[in-house]
């Protein structure tokens, strides 16, 4: 036994994994032809005719016998910039058609500022489109590569029949994305408001990937900010992690990619996983691009809002990127794309010259080297290269986590997470009884009719899953469960429970109050109270989305321990392969979790704007847990006329529908819970096992993720059925008894 693989997967922990020695992949060689004028139909149709997947180049050489052939790993690329510019490049002779232009060309073709917003959105939707059509065209040679060479008229293996299924969906992927692609071209022609017979427009810069400085606190000097401007101030800094994080997540599945198709070339790893790890680059690239355009996009919103004097297109555009210098205009050349903008060389411009107040007037950009004297938090000088100097937040000022972890109250305490009255009495399994908590309510009238279903109620028996029956063995619980109390529990009650323990109260901070659902209810106005609620709700949901996107990190965090733990023999190759895997599945998780910051954030603030709050202040989260046992519509103490609506018949249908929908994607958390416990990483088959291990708790964290989409959906129809049977004048009191048990606000 050696001790080597376990100094090399300690290290792949704490560093990017070791350059390779690149060998281009083959590049996007398509003939372009010069664009002829004519009509919009005759412009598609030779578009479509046109962009062709390209064939591969710089294969290696046939094996000739079926034996796999041996591939170079990729180009490595170490930064979003690097991986967006390289997206990006139109290549001499490629069949992309179209005239490379340059935001500033759009931004000049219209003058009004909504416009100009619209085609700047429609400019970064093309660059995705483009940068899509690369990457799926590269995933398609990716798996061409894995067919083995001299198989014509072979007949096929169990795996090769998997790997022609997936290279006939990667083809019809490639003609989706060439779609998308002429798609993305025409609406930004049209916001450009091209004449029909011009060449399609492609992009000719790239969108900001790095920080970016709003100097909220000096652009709006004495003045409240708009409400969007704040938010969007408090969410780039996060955005702009995620993007990083993206990056190198994809960096890191390349990696992993390129040790895994070695190791299957060497026979020690399994073609399914090779192609697991295909999916998961792809994943990770496309929610690169979902980054980075809204990352763009909230930049160019906050620009083009700024009380800055009238500017022209240039004054604009350097505010949302800033060409290097000497890069020239781009055109169409003798039918061939060229576009000398492309290079990985672009200094971005934010607000990246430091504004104060003109004497004059409003407030102007000045000289380079000013600092302002109060900086907002978080803010840097502008550094001598005029670039901008934002960094992500530190980790104080990131929201919160939502302490405890998911694990379920033990040794009969409840727990604190819940807010549930410390006086009620607690059942055997050391959850809390709801029975000392049931409100009382009648049917004399329709605003006492209404009112969720409480624990001690009786099961509907077509809503939930039977509960085990009495002779059955006692569920032994998995050794890394989170929810063992919750296995043998009915549906019903595994979804009650659930709800408890992902969406309960969080402690004040100085960012951030809780807010129960009643207290929220009394400062709304009643005209808006479903769409108040429906806020509320996505406040919860997003909070808890966060929470368990957490749990997700600590659980790779505690695999890759164990496989740095475990006693690898010498022999076993495959080791550090699972390291890379389980870096990759990290690095995803943290972007993830940047991204559902940022998302938790703009819930917060729309639940702030909506009482009205001020938001330079400590902004609203939710408190309250959502209702997720079954609903009583008592539909036969509604008026005709009411109970014949079309809302409320709708509503009677789809009401219980979603409940039955939260109890068994609660059941499916519960299932996959107990799974995930399940699952050990075997040193005899460490590339193998950790892949397992990676899927369930990927399964997990997905099937949790379907639960609070659905728990909040529910709880929204709800609140639509509620606030149209009762009375306009129902006080929030009354309202908040027909969305949630009465335990479900106690405390809150």
């Amino acid at each position: 036994m050696s001790i080597a693989p376990i100094i090399v997967c300690a290290a792949l922990l704490q560093s990017p994994p070791a350059a390779h020695v690149p060998k281009a992949p083959p590049d996007v060689k398509q003939p372009a032809s010069a664009t002829a004028p004519g009509s919009q139909a005759e412009r598609h149709e030779r578009a479509a005719d046109e962009r062709q997947s390209p064939p591969a180049s710089g294969a290696a050489e046939p094996a000739g016998d079926g034996a796999l052939v041996r591939v170079a790993p990729h180009v490595r690329q170490t930064s979003a910039a690097d991986i967006i510019d390289a997206a990006l490049k139109v290549s001499e002779g490629s069949k992309v058609r179209g005239r490379s232009v340059a935001l500033l060309e759009v931004l000049r073709s219209v003058s009004d500022r909504n416009a100009q917003f619209r085609a700047t959105e429609s400019y970064w939707t093309l660059a995705g489109a483009l940068a899509d059509y690369h990457f799926t065209w590269d995933e398609l040679q990716q798996l061409e590569r894995l067919k083995p060479a001299g198989a014509a008229g072979q007949a096929l293996r169990p795996e090769q029949q998997m790997l022609a299924t997936r290279l006939a969906a990667a083809n019809a992927r490639m003609q989706d994305a060439e779609l998308a692609l002429v798609a993305a071209q025409y609406d930004l022609a049209a916001a450009m408001r091209l004449p029909a017979g011009q060449p399609l427009p492609l992009p000719a810069d790239v969108p900001h990937v790095g920080p970016y400085r709003t100097v909220l606190d000096q652009l709006y000097l004495g003045r409240v900010p708009p409400t969007r401007a704040v938010l969007i101030d408090r969410t780039l800094p996060l955005r702009h992690g995620a993007i990083d994080a993206r990056a190198a997540a994809i960096q890191a599945a390349t990696d992993a990619l390129d040790a895994t198709e070695e190791a299957h070339h060497s026979g020690t790893a399994d073609l399914t996983l090779v192609l697991s790890l295909i999916d998961e680059l792809s994943r990770q690239r496309r929610a690169l691009l979902v980054e980075v355009r809204t990352y763009n996009n909230d930049i160019a919103e906050y620009a083009m809002t700024a009380p800055l004097p009238s500017m022209e297109a240039q004054g604009l555009a350097s505010m949302l990127i800033k060409p290097a210098a000497g890069a020239q205009p781009s055109a169409v050349a003798g039918g061939t794309v060229t576009s000398p903008g492309l290079s990985g060389g672009v200094e971005r411009a934010g607000f990246n010259q430091p504004i104060t107040t003109s004497p004059t007037g409003p407030l102007v950009p000045v000289p380079e080297g000013y600092v302002p004297l109060s900086p907002p938090p978080g803010f840097a000088a502008p550094n001598a290269q005029n670039q901008p100097t934002l960094a992500p937040p530190k980790p104080a000022q990131q929201p919160a986590k939502r302490e405890p972890t998911l694990a379920p109250p033990r040794n009969g305490s409840a727990t604190p997470a819940t807010g549930a009255d410390k006086t009620a009495p607690k059942s055997a399994d050391g959850w809390q009884s709801q029975t000392a908590r049931k409100p009382a309510h009648g049917a004399e009238s329709v605003r006492e009719a209404v009112a969720p279903e409480h624990e001690t109620a009786p099961h509907d028996a077509t809503a939930t899953t039977s509960a085990p029956a009495a002779s059955e063995p006692a569920v032994v619980a998995a050794p890394h469960s989170l929810y063992p109390a919750l296995y043998g529990m009915a549906s019903d009650g595994q979804a009650r429970q659930l709800a408890q323990i992902l969406c309960w109260a969080p402690a004040a901070t100085a960012d951030m109050a809780p807010i129960t659902l009643a207290e929220f209810l009394a400062a709304v106005p009643a005209a808006r109270r479903v769409d108040a609620i429906a806020a509320y709700w996505q406040a919860q949901h997003q909070a808890a989305r966060t929470a368990a996107l957490d749990q997700q990190t600590e659980q790779f965090a505690a695999l890759a321990a164990t496989l740095v733990s475990q006693p690898f023999e010498a022999s076993d190759s495959t080791a550090p392969s699972a390291m890379l895997l389980v870096r990759t599945a990290q690095l995803a998780a943290e972007a993830d979790m940047r991204r559902a910051q940022a998302d938790r954030l703009a819930a917060q603030w729309a639940l702030t704007n909506a009482v009205g709050r001020p938001l330079t202040g400590t902004w609203l989260t939710a408190s309250t847990s959502p209702h997720a046992g079954g609903y009583k519509l008592q539909l036969d103490v509604l008026s005709r006329e009411l109970r014949e609506s079309a809302i409320v018949e709708r509503l009677s249908v789809t009401i219980p529908q979603f409940h039955r929908a939260v109890a068994e994607r609660a059941a499916a958390v519960v299932t996959a819970d107990k799974a995930r416990g399940t699952i050990e990483v075997e040193p005899a088959d460490a590339l193998a096992s950790t892949e397992r291990a990676l899927s369930a708790i990927r399964e997990q964290t997905d099937q949790t993720m379907t639960f609070l989409a659905r728990l909040t959906d529910y709880n929204i129809e709800i609140a639509v059925y509620a606030t149209a049977v009762l009375p306009p004048a129902t006080s929030s009191q009354s309202l908040v008894r027909a969305l949630v048990t009465a335990t479900a606000d106690a405390g809150r």
